[in-house]
């Protein structure tokens, strides 16, 4: 016997209908539009219910509840209904139900998902009985009991359109880590690549935890100990253990080889530790060096050592030549051509690359300590100076030129050959007649021996040449 040959319709008083218990709906709460539309034209769409199981005369709504409280907000008194005499207890009802709304489209997901919940609680009900009493497919339903399992916030933004059904199903599935759900709901309003992303690095540590438990089996089986992660970075001097390794081997070549195992979150998510092995004691690491590596080590400190005597005697260099940059500011401000000319050639190329190139941080750095050198000057002609940088453009531009190109000599890579800003500085001195002090010829010699200047290679043009010069032969 079908549905249709154990249903009846009749107008049924308002009086006599009463939602149901266990209204799959979360809300009933009808819109103005929808009791404004009842009121003028009434209820085109039947109510479908069933008899009440314990008040006679009485009936539930199964599908309709909407309209039912739209048609007590306009005051109607009757409402059209299908009576349902086959649809008697909750397993039934509820499965109506949510067939009913998912044929109008009218449930939110979460309303759908605790529905489907609730099925799952009834005796002898599974996912495949689920789907095939509601007409919905059982992924569909696998998929939205996972819904049910969600945070209340979680559900709200979902019903609520801030989180999308395929995010909030990769968040449901993470129910059993509390803390990397989490993780993932803070990235739920990123966009796609990023969400995809950490997605995958969240995922990959939810499937690795699961792992873990097996894995820590198996490293106590072959004699492996297992040692909890250092809070000390690895990279640090203090880090307890020798560097880490990640390189591939058995438990039992690592129990054999003294390896020990940190097994956690940060672990490499395929299934292999984190291992390590005690640090040998200062004495134990220097009796393991080769008389190669002693070599050069104290090659490196002989060389650390002298790097800092040169550059030393380099900082009482850069006191000179702040003497000698207010010299020359006092020579052009006379008028001496030598330097004008000098300052002229040089001044362009400065202006262009603090201003129209940005010039880095260190023209800028440089230009700050104008009035440092201003104020350092020789106090007796104050009054000049300020007359200088009022009126002496000679004098402005040379002090401009000279404190945006200025580099810091003190420094050793400053001595370098390949081309910069060092070098640019230290040819704008010897344009103007600087003549370098013992300090700054041992830092040149130390420098050519520390960063040899590469090789520059052949140029096109060079070759063509050559092949000439061949022809000539």
């Amino acid at each position: 016997m079908n549905a249709l040959s154990q249903s009846t319709y009749e107008p049924m008083l308002v009086e006599k209908l009463r939602p149901h218990p266990r209204n799959i709906r979360h809300e009933v709460k009808p819109s103005d539009e929808l009791v404004d539309s009842i009121r003028s034209s009434g209820i085109l769409q039947p109510l479908v219910v069933a008899p009440h199981p314990t008040l006679e005369g009485d009936y539930t709504v199964i599908a309709g509840h909407h309209r039912l409280a739209a048609a007590k907000k306009a005051g109607l008194l009757e409402v059209p209904a299908v009576i349902r005499h086959d649809l008697l207890g909750d397993e039934k009802q509820i499965a109506a139900m949510v067939a009913e709304n998912l044929r109008r489209q009218d449930l939110t997901v979460t309303e759908e998902a605790d529905a489907y919940q609730a099925m799952l609680g009834f005796e002898g009900w599974d996912v495949k009985r689920v789907a095939r009493e509601t007409g919905s497919a059982a992924r569909r339903v696998r998929e939205r009991v996972k819904i049910a399992t969600m945070a209340d916030e979680h559900r709200r933004a979902l019903d609520a359109g801030q989180l999308t059904l395929e995010r909030a199903l990769a968040i449901a599935a993470l129910d059993d880590h509390p803390d990397l759900q989490e993780q993932l709901v803070e990235q739920a309003g990123e966009d796609s690549h990023s969400w995809e992303y950490y997605r995958k690095q969240i995922s990959a540590t939810a499937a690795w935890r699961k792992e873990m438990p097996k894995v820590r089996k198996e490293l106590e089986a072959a004699g492996v100990k297992i040692v909890d992660r250092p809070d000390v970075p690895e990279w640090r001097h203090d880090f307890p253990y020798d560097r880490p390794s990640r390189k591939e081997m058995s438990f039992d070549q690592a129990a054999a080889e003294g390896w020990m195992a940190i097994l956690d979150d940060d672990c490499d998510s395929a299934g292999a530790p984190v291992w390590v092995r005690e640090k040998p004691s200062a004495e134990e690491a220097e009796a393991a060096l080769s008389p190669e590596e002693i070599a050069a080590r104290e090659a490196a400190a002989q060389r650390r050592a002298r790097q800092d005597e040169v550059e030393a005697a380099l900082r009482t260099v850069v006191e000179i030549e702040t003497e000698w940059i207010k010299e020359v500011c006092d020579r052009a401000r006379r008028g001496e051509k030598d330097v004008i000319t000098v300052i002229r050639a040089w001044f362009g190329h400065e202006l262009v690359k603090l201003f129209a190139y940005g010039g880095g941080s260190q023209p800028r750095q440089n230009l700050a300590s104008l009035c440092d050198i201003k104020d350092q000057w020789d106090r007796a002609t104050t009054d000049k100076l300020e007359e200088c940088f009022t009126g002496n453009a000679d004098f402005n531009t040379c002090l401009f030129t000279l404190i945006s190109a200025r580099s810091n000599i003190a420094n050793l890579h400053a001595w370098r050959s390949e081309p910069g800003h060092s070098n640019g500085w230290l040819a704008l001195r010897a344009d103007l007649g600087w003549e370098l002090t013992d300090a700054e010829k041992d830092a040149q010699a130390l420098a050519a021996e520390l960063y040899p200047a590469k090789p520059v290679p052949a140029t096109d043009q060079d070759e063509d040449l050559d092949d000439e010069d061949g022809d000539d032969q």
